[in-house]
């Protein structure tokens, strides 16, 4: 059988007789998807952005094995994940990526210090995991401008709640955590605006 032709071709048919805006207008020799953008080895702002964000990252490695502050790793996931084609769209991610993170930070440390310690049964561990990670799937399958913060909450919360096979109280997992992310959204940033704004 035939394949289904592409949604850009298939616009025109939607209102018959209106111009179509020219962003919507199929261009005509439009290739189709591979793996790299079709200039990736010729146009000179995929190398920069690559440079940028290998550069970010890679400060950050420096500084957390240069201070023996390996706990702060996530400084440089932060600079990878955040990365994104604008600048608008990585400050968005990174600043879910932090709430999101700040949140269920609290959670599990309002978790671990004033409710795990008044229970006696894994049947009552259930029911603050389940109403977190309920909180974080309903963030997460909201709107598609802060589901990225549902993810977060739920990652940090159960990096905190979920140390070990048995009590844990170890704070320091949240605080470095979320120190990790705030150095790598500065990095990042001032990266960001200062090589190739």
């Amino acid at each position: 059988g035939r394949e289904n032709p592409p949604l850009s071709e298939l616009m025109p048919f939607t209102f018959p007789g209106r111009e179509l805006p020219a962003e919507l207008k199929p261009s005509p020799s439009q290739d189709k998807g591979g793996f790299l953008a079709p200039d990736a080895f010729t146009n000179p702002e995929h190398f920069h952005f690559g440079i940028k964000g290998a550069l970010a990252g890679f400060i950050c490695y420096l500084i957390f094995t240069l201070s023996a502050y390996p706990a702060i790793y996530t400084s440089v996931i932060t600079c990878i994940v955040c990365s994104l084609s604008t600048v608008g769209a990585s400050l968005q991610k990174g600043i879910l990526r932090f709430a999101g993170a700040a949140v269920g930070g609290v959670l599990g440390f309002i978790s671990l210090m004033y409710i795990f310690p008044q229970l006696d049964s894994l049947a009552g561990f259930w029911i603050p995991f389940g109403a977190v990670t309920a909180l974080a799937a309903y963030v997460n399958f909201g709107s598609a401008r802060i589901s990225y913060c549902g993810f977060q909450i739920g990652l940090a919360f159960y990096k905190c709640v979920l140390q070990a096979y048995g009590p844990y109280t170890e704070l320091r997992v949240v605080r470095d955590r979320l120190i990790g992310i705030a150095l790598g959204l500065v990095v990042f940033g001032i990266i960001n605006s200062r090589l190739w704004p």
